[in-house]
């Protein structure tokens, strides 16, 4: 969409006529002007999204994450590696 304006705003560059050179320019300037505001707005409304869409992932999976080891047999956190200490770096940085 942009090069299409930037190529309808060099056209109308060509027109002799000052009068119809200032309103055919006025149009095309304010057609780029509306794209850049909707590109704006689209692109903000999407990485806003996507960033509560991986937080309600991350929540989801840490949620059952946790779950799941509240659910462990008792003599599985006797190992090394099931230390309480372990497990707590596992749901900070793996998830």
């Amino acid at each position: 969409m942009f090069g299409l304006f930037i190529t309808k705003m060099l056209f109308s560059l060509m027109i002799p006529d000052p009068a119809e050179l200032r309103k055919q320019s006025d149009i095309w300037c304010l057609a780029m002007f509306i794209c850049c505001l909707v590109s704006f707005v689209t692109g903000f409304t999407q990485k806003f999204l996507f960033g509560i869409i991986g937080e309600n992932i991350t929540l989801n999976i840490r949620e059952k994450l946790y779950g799941a080891l509240v659910k462990k047999n008792i003599g599985w956190f006797d190992n090394r590696e099931n230390a309480p200490g372990v497990l707590n770096s596992v749901l900070a940085s793996d998830v």
